[in-house]
């Protein structure tokens, strides 16, 4: 090949190189733009059973929190029966004496 035949096939590779780079550069934003929705969409999916599970384990504590206030509750309500009964005999023992 001549020297000139040479940098002719260069500047049209030049020139080819400049029309085709846009089109690589918006195709690696695209891919990039795609992976990282795909990556989120799995993140998403991958979470939900975690969530279910989650929301699961918090029904289960509230269920048991509420089983032990009923019960301090009910506690409560007996420990005051049992001291209202005692201040009544005694009240009761007091005056007849």
């Amino acid at each position: 090949m001549k020297e000139k035949e040479v940098g002719m096939l260069y500047i049209l590779l030049d020139k080819m190189h400049a029309q085709f780079i846009p089109y690589v550069v918006e195709n690696v934003k695209l891919r990039r733009h795609l992976e990282t929705k795909l990556s989120n969409e799995i993140k998403r999916r991958r979470d939900i059973p975690q969530q279910d599970m989650l929301k699961q384990e918090n029904e289960d504590l509230k269920e048991k929190l509420m089983a032990i206030f009923k019960l301090n509750r009910e506690q409560l309500v007996d420990f005051e029966k049992t001291v209202n009964g005692m201040r009544k005999e005694f009240s009761h023992k007091a005056w007849a004496k």
